[in-house]
């Protein structure tokens, strides 16, 4: 798999990249996003990042884009020794050339390794800033879970990530193919020969990706293998899906799948079955690489594989909520070294309540990475605002004092504060401070400090600072200043300022000068040279007092002192506060020597202000020019551009330059400000001039600002020109954009043009707006009159080749009452393999109290293969009462893939008194990813006083993870068995079984308080 192209199933002769045969490729809807994105890279460095599931065509998509729009630019795809390493070695080196792709498939494994993927990630984000070594383009592609998992704010851990993202162009590639695509699909088949593309056009549906990159061939493989085979493959998905990296040891695998083996089939299993297993799961069929692929050559205890990204998704789906046997835990214990990927299973043990195996596990990284590790993993979960992570924090400080790590007790007390626990908070910040911690010992010199004991509290002060507490110095400056000793406090605030926190000196600087002795001030602001800030602080103050000539003269020093830029913007804004504008001007002036953006542009401001608009527009010009608008620059100098832009359309609109202006507009839109070309377009037609506001609309919609179809379609239906409406109208439907469809509707309706207002429902209500359905059933209460249903349009050899097109017409014809037609209409769009329309009108049937015709539209859709359509059958004849005919529909929906059919058929047994049924029903959703359905019937359950079986069905909800489930958990065992076994659960969490676990043989140990388990997710302290 070369840059990440999975090869294509082998039909036939196969072009090629590398070693990976490939079928022909098909351009889709994000291609020409993507490529349009690329071209700009020929401008400016930036970063794009496609996001979508396995095998959806993301990395294929990405190569063939290259190919096309960047021929002659290089290609680098960093791999060894490691790929973080590999980044930030070339970056080091400062030997990328420019016009260069930086690769980086499967982003997350670049950006999710820990301090080393912090650093890539703002290494790339100051390379994409940095014009001089561009232009270069970082081409990415992410599963959306962790895309999701790096823009969290919560995620303090991937901060750098979060803002290297925030810069890139995100692009959605979706799984499955549209109508469009695979009509495309059907006329390149028959227009050439490509056999694997005719194979896919055959038998692949709608996730035409997925059976080129071979997800069926995957999938089939995983299903009909033998009981230890699938038992490896098993040990790989689960390892994955709770947290491990990608290359997972042979030597846990071997271990961890005799965990899943009924003692029936290891018995009479074959020696050698592990070594079958493998040669099995490693050969490639079709050309496609098989379930595993070996990822090193050399001896066994080194050899790791990697699991195929389809097998890896389907695992996070179909064993998202089963906790993986005991042998799988021994296992990892036994076999798995990796700090990292042992605190990520320590993390999955915890959450899912086996307080044991977490303390384990975080006890076997601290063995390998010392204590530090676990200092730093709690520090990261104490970032967070979830009161799971807190917990989770406390244990890990517990084991890391243990482990003898001093600054442990001192976070401890720190908790134990914020929990209003004084009496241990102090008890433990003293075993901190005796074990020499700086953050034990400062805490106990405040608590000397505020009993009057200042002369044992500095001592204390002292003995933390040398320990490297750069706050408790600064407290002992303050001791001193409160004593009268003035020397004492500056010399103790110049330790601090060598520390790095030169801003002590310049607070001081503001005491001194509020004091009276401005001279003593301007000392330490030149000696001390603090941040901009404090100079800006005595400045304003003395500019307060009447003291004008002061305060530039502190600014003033400020520019000969290093921090011109700031001194010069803060010196002019002083200026411009006491009226001298002109004076404000020079200040500006001179910044601009420096090349400064921020001083350009209020220059410019000013200039516009006085009614000097040529040399303003000079002024916005040059910022333009020089700033940069590409993804990757500078923010600020984004920004500068941008508000540069926007001065400069109104500025020669003002100068009488139209078409100026409207290039300004144009280039502020292509780089996602379109309120400008917006604005001018209502103006236009303001003003009158229909023309000139379509094409300022149309503008904005072209470069892919959908808001602009409002304004087209306001002024396109008072035009009179009804097909430019109409294909306006389809356009915004076609883009999703049904919001601006009501809204244009609801205007006609209140004009009086019913029929237009009905068209323009329909087509929102048929993009999914539930506001326009709903007002369409207005509109079937009250036909509307005058609707000619013979019109062409809507006769069957007018309907178009787009199947959307007839399910529109059915909405259209139901509402005017030809119902025969729409009929008609679903049947077609059906016979073309479109039951939408089917269903929809099944719908507006049931709505209008037509159960059996709905259910005979229904069936209809069921005997043309349609999952979705089975299970709204299913819920209507339940409704019914037909609960038979139900079940089986259900079952049916399941067996065909719809998930969700699994939870409703737990809660149809449920409502009928079938417990086994309905438990074995949500028990299949579990097994699919779907654990909604028994927490629903463990709460039933609880209702009804069946607290054994609620019991039960919690317990196999809380081994998804997921809080609430754990949180029933508790509540249900306080109920069956007392508050006893309910605190016994809390302190020690569960076995690997399932069950409540005991307490240590030992008896209880650590700190007081009982043993050293912690609260699981959602459980009361």
């Amino acid at each position: 798999m070369i840059f990440g192209v999975h090869p294509s199933v082998q039909v036939g002769e196969l072009p090629s990249v590398g070693d990976a045969s490939l079928s022909g490729y098909l351009a889709r809807q994000h291609d020409a996003v993507l490529r349009s994105e690329i071209a700009l890279a020929e401008g400016d460095s930036r970063v794009v990042v496609l996001v979508g599931r396995s095998s959806t065509g993301k990395s294929r998509a990405c190569w063939e884009a290259i190919r096309d729009v960047l021929p002659g630019w290089s290609v680098w795809h960093p791999l060894a020794p490691t790929r973080p390493t590999a980044v930030l070695e070339m970056l080091r080196g400062k030997s990328l050339r420019p016009r260069t792709v930086i690769w980086l498939d499967e982003m997350q494994l670049y950006l999710a390794a820990g301090p080393d993927g912090e650093e890539v990630a703002s290494s790339l984000h100051e390379l994409v800033q940095d014009r001089s070594r561009g232009p270069l383009l970082v081409l990415g592609s992410m599963w959306p879970g962790y895309i999701d998992q790096f823009s969290r704010e919560s995620a303090s851990d991937h901060a750098a990530a979060r803002l290297l993202l925030r810069a890139a162009r995100i692009i959605d590639v979706p799984q499955d193919f549209t109508e469009r695509e695979l009509t495309a699909l059907h006329e390149r088949v028959r227009a050439d020969c490509d056999p694997g593309l005719r194979l896919a056009a055959q038998r692949a549906g709608t996730r035409v990706c997925q059976f080129l990159a071979g997800a069926p061939e995957l999938k089939a493989r995983y299903n009909q293998a033998e009981a230890t085979t699938r038992a490896v493959v098993w040990a790989a998905m689960d390892a994955r899906r709770l947290g491990h990296g990608r290359l997972l040891p042979e030597g846990f695998l071997r271990r961890a799948a005799r965990g899943y083996l009924e003692a029936g089939v290891w018995d009479q299993a074959d020696a050698d079955w592990f070594p079958q297993a493998l040669s099995t799961l490693t050969a490639p069929c079709l050309g496609v690489p098989g379930p595993l692929v070996a990822a090193s050559d050399g001896s066994l205890a080194d050899r790791h594989y990697k699991l195929a990204d389809y097998l890896d998704q389907l695992g996070r789906v179909q064993r998202g909520d089963l906790y993986p046997p005991t042998g799988f835990w021994n296992a990892v214990a036994a076999g798995i070294a990796d700090p990292t990927d042992l605190i990520s299973l320590a993390q999955a043990a915890w959450a899912r309540g086996r307080l044991r195996r977490a303390e384990q596990l975080f006890r076997a990284a601290a063995e390998h990475q010392g204590s530090k590790a676990l200092m730093g993993l709690a520090a990261a979960l104490l970032g967070r605002e979830d009161g799971d992570d807190r917990r989770l924090a406390e244990q890990l400080y517990r084991l890391a004092a243990d482990q003898g790590e001093p600054d442990a007790f001192a976070h401890l007390a720190g908790m134990s504060l914020r929990a209003e626990r004084p009496a241990e908070a102090e008890r433990l910040y003293r075993q901190a401070a005796e074990q020499g911690s700086a953050r034990g010992l400062e805490y106990l010199a405040d608590v000397l400090h505020r009993s009057g004991d200042r002369t044992a509290a500095a001592d204390l002060y002292r003995r933390a600072a040398d320990g490297g507490s750069v706050q408790a110095l600064s407290k002992l400056a303050g001791i001193r200043r409160d004593a009268g000793d003035v020397d004492g406090e500056e010399q103790l605030l110049w330790e601090v300022a060598d520390h790095g926190y030169s801003g002590e000196l310049g607070a001081l600087a503001c005491r001194r000068d509020r004091a009276g002795d401005p001279a003593g001030a301007e000392r330490l602001l030149e000696e001390a040279s603090p941040p901009i800030y404090w100079r800006r602080s005595i400045a304003d103050a003395r500019l307060a007092a009447g003291d004008r000539e002061g305060a530039e003269r502190v600014l003033l020093a400020a520019v000969k002192t290093g921090d011109a830029a700031s001194a010069l913007h803060h010196l002019a804004e002083l200026r411009v506060k006491s009226g001298d504008r002109a004076g404000a001007e020079r200040a500006y002036r001179q910044a601009l020597v420096r090349r400064d953006t921020f001083a350009t542009l209020q220059l410019a401001v000013l200039r516009e202000e006085a009614g000097d608009y040529e040399e303003a527009v000079g002024l916005l010009e040059d910022i333009t020019a020089n700033s940069g608008r590409a993804a990757g620059s500078h923010p600020s100098q984004e920004g500068y551009a941008t508000g540069a832009l926007q001065h400069l359309v109104w500025l020669r609109l003002r100068l009488g330059d139209p078409d100026a202006a409207y290039q300004a507009a144009c280039t502020l839109a292509d780089h996602g400000q379109p309120t400008e070309l917006m604005a001018m377009g209502w103006q236009r037609d303001k003003d009158g001039d229909r023309e000139g506001a379509l094409r300022l609309f149309r503008a904005a919609a072209d470069r892919g600002h959908d808001d602009a179809f409002f304004g087209l379609m306001v002024i396109t239906s008072r035009s009179g020109d009804q097909e430019l409406a109409k294909r306006v109208e389809r356009e915004a439907a076609q883009r999703g954009r049904t919001r601006w469809l009501l809204e244009v509707a609801i205007i006609r309706a209140k004009a009086g043009d019913r029929h237009a207002a009905v068209e323009l429902y329909r087509r929102a209500a048929d993009g999914g707006n539930a506001c326009a359905r709903q007002r369409l059933s207005f509109f079937v209460r009250r036909p509307v009159d005058g609707v000619d249903v013979a019109d062409h349009r809507l006769h069957p050899t007018a309907w178009h080749s787009d199947t959307a097109e007839l399910v529109s017409q059915v909405w259209f014809r139901e509402i005017t009452g030809d119902q025969a037609g729409a009929d008609a209409a679903a049947l077609e769009a059906a016979h073309r393999g479109n039951h939408r329309g089917l269903i929809n009108l099944a719908w507006l049937r049931a709505d209008a109290g037509n159960a059996d015709s709905a259910d005979q539209l229904l069936q209809q859709a069921v005997d043309g293969g349609n999952i979705f359509a089975l299970e709204r059958l299913a819920e209507s004849r339940a409704q019914a009462g037909d609960h038979p005919t139900a079940i089986a529909l259900y079952r049916r929906a399941a067996a065909e893939g719809y998930t969700f059919a699994w939870q409703e058929l737990a809660k149809l047994h449920d409502a009928i008194d079938n417990p086994d049924a309905a438990d074995e029903a949500a028990r299949q959703a579990a097994l699919l990813g779907n654990t909604d359905a028994l927490l629903h019937l463990a709460q039933s359950r609880e209702t009804a006083g069946e607290l054994a079986s609620a019991r039960r069905l919690a317990s196999q909800a809380a081994d998804c993870g997921r809080s609430y489930a754990l949180q029933l958990l508790y509540q249900l065992v306080t109920k069956s068995e007392g508050t006893d076994m309910a605190d016994r659960l809390r302190r020690f969490g569960l076995d690997d079984d399932g069950t409540v676990a005991a307490p240590p043989d030992s008896g209880p140990r650590g700190t007081e308080g009982g043993n050293r388990s912690f609260p699981p997710p959602g459980w009361g302290s």
